[in-house]
């Protein structure tokens, strides 16, 4: 994961993104990142509790793998998933949590595309169920 993250920064460092006053930057800009962090604490302080964030998970599906196998984790992520995307809905259509919320977005690569996936995982789920 960490090698292909560094490839894939600096390849993005490499693309460049035109700015409103016709000036350039890079799209991926490692050391300005570090300089922004370190000058504004709040920035600082959500990258670190984003960082510790991740560090965390990682450490807790690791721990998690010993007591259950690979395919029934990534299983379990998948209920996640439809879970996170009907919440979404669901405080988009009682109109709350507006941070949370994500509206329907019509159309055939829309909302729409979500149904058939959730059918997916959870027909791959009694499979799993049935095959053990």
């Amino acid at each position: 994961g960490l090698i292909l993250t560094g490839l894939a920064m600096a390849k993005a460092h490499e693309v460049w993104v035109e700015l409103p006053d016709g000036g350039q930057r890079p799209a991926s800009d490692t050391y300005d990142s570090l300089v922004m962090c370190m000058n504004s604490t709040a920035l600082g302080s959500v990258m670190l509790l984003h960082l510790f964030a991740h560090v965390t998970s990682d450490v807790s599906h690791i721990v998690i793998l010993k007591h259950i196998s690979a395919l029934a984790r990534t299983l379990c992520d998948a209920v996640k998933l439809i879970l996170m995307w009907a919440l979404g809905k669901l405080f988009w259509g009682l109109n709350i949590f507006p941070m949370l919320a994500e509206s329907w977005r019509p159309g055939l690569i829309g909302s729409w595309l979500m149904l058939p996936a959730i059918g997916i995982i959870i027909y791959a789920m009694l499979m799993f169920k049935n095959g053990t």
